[in-house]
């Protein structure tokens, strides 16, 4: 499978067909390479397979809502599309991967005279039209959007493609727009913010709210790749003190999420499966709500409250849950009684630390997972309810009648920022005795 190398060949120009492969495996060198590229070996048996470029999303950027993969692959393809599409859904790729097969829907745009830059990219942008909108969309995005945009300097081509199959962990997008461009990313973006200005009123009656936008730059060999991920592993050992640092109490959440929900799923999965525990127990355990589910949780919130609460006041207390139940989805956090009252009777000399040290191992978790839906661009909150909705909403989830309700996180995308934090000073919280 031919994927190593920067064949910079225009394969929007060349080919009516794109394969994406993308990843955020780290990938350090040829070897860990060809084993990453090994799942896609179904698709070798499907001809017309041709150039290939191999691309590094520029690391300090994070444009749109949606956060890019670290490598995408780009293959142009002249066989046949509906072998290509069962190949890609026979697929069975490791978490982190994607491939989309995509079709295109416009003619290819270039500039006649392009100038000479320097740094060469690709510019990625991944959209959906509004329901009902598709014909309008497509008439002014191929007609007068691209046209426009390949106008502006430093951008030199442009294509549209249409999502037709796709595996793995792939972004819910039906359009992409596939730009190059010359120049440093930053001079491009600050152009296309100020073209966006002045056709907002198209973008706002056309597109879909959710929309992303990504650079990614030629690699050309592996020492390259080698250099890039050195700087971004650095990175990352500060980015979980920085996750720590900005972690807030985010109340005005919006269903959207920067991140698909398999990842939510993945990243709440793997902290569970590592979340320290007193005697390790393992006493936590979690319940994630999406979509319908999260809807009835904070209705039947609301109308044990409502049963409970005085009503003088009880229209802030209706707003705060709409609020809530208007976000992406909601975690909640149980800590299993049989699994502690086993401790209390193997270890009577500790039987009432039990139950508190069950907390501490929740909290924990609350902690971890809370900061790092944070660090994707996930606000939080967390919330206790609890107990007075506990019989309701373990009736309506089936949830075990020896699992105790510890606490509820609602989340979602951010929306109104929280106000600066106030801290005491850390002398007063911190008290270092060294002889």
């Amino acid at each position: 499978m031919y994927r190593i190398g920067g064949e910079n060949g225009n394969v929007e120009r060349d080919y009516e067909y794109l394969i994406y492969y993308y990843t955020n495996e780290n990938i350090l060198d040829k070897e860990t390479y060809n084993e990453w590229s090994a799942q896609f070996e179904p698709l070798d048996a499907v001809p017309g397979i041709g150039t290939t470029l191999r691309l590094f999303r520029d690391p300090d950027q994070r444009d749109g809502q949606y956060p890019g993969y670290k490598y995408l692959l780009i293959s142009g393809f002249s066989g046949d599309p509906a072998q290509m599409e069962t190949a890609i859904a026979a697929l069975k790729l490791r978490p982190g991967n994607t491939v989309i097969f995509f079709k295109a829907i416009a003619p290819f745009h270039e500039k006649q005279r392009q100038a000479d830059y320097d740094e060469q990219h690709i510019f990625m942008a991944l959209t959906n039209a509004r329901e009902g909108k598709e014909d309008e969309f497509n008439d002014w995005y191929n007609n007068h959007h691209v046209i426009d945009i390949v106008r502006i300097r430093c951008y030199q081509s442009c294509r549209r493609y249409l999502k037709t199959a796709g595996a793995g962990d792939a972004y819910d997008f039906d359009y992409l727009a596939l730009y190059r461009f010359g120049g440093r990313p930053e001079d491009m973006r600050k152009i296309l913010k100020d073209y966006a200005l002045s056709c907002n009123i198209y973008m706002r009656k056309l597109y879909k709210p959710a929309d992303a936008a990504w650079v990614y730059s030629v690699i050309t060999n592996e020492s390259e790749v080698k250099e890039l991920m050195e700087v971004k592993e650095e990175v990352k050992t500060v980015d979980f003190y920085e996750a720590l640092k900005n972690r807030r109490s985010i109340y005005a959440t919006s269903a959207a999420s920067p991140i698909p929900d398999e990842k939510i799923i993945q990243i709440i999965k793997d902290i569970a499966d590592v979340a320290p525990s007193s005697f390790n127990s393992q006493s936590s355990k979690i319940v994630v709500l999406f979509g319908k589910e999260n809807e009835d949780f904070w209705k039947i919130t609301l109308e044990v409250l409502r049963k409970v609460a005085p009503k003088e006041g009880f229209k802030a207390t209706e707003d705060k849950i709409d609020m809530f139940a208007n976000s992406h989805g909601t975690i909640l956090y149980y800590e299993d009684m049989h699994t502690v009252e086993n401790l209390q009777l193997s270890f009577p000399l500790y039987k009432d630390n039990f139950p508190i040290w069950a907390e501490h191992s929740s909290a924990m978790l609350q902690l971890a997972i809370w900061t790092a839906l944070s660090a994707e661009g996930l606000g939080a909150t967390l919330q206790h309810y609890n107990p007075i909705i506990d019989e309701e909403v373990a009736r309506r989830f089936d949830i075990p009648s020896n699992w105790k309700l510890i606490a509820q996180m609602p989340f979602g995308g951010v929306g109104r920022k929280p106000e600066e934090a106030h801290h005491l000073p850390i002398e007063e919280k911190v008290f270092i005795l060294k002889s």
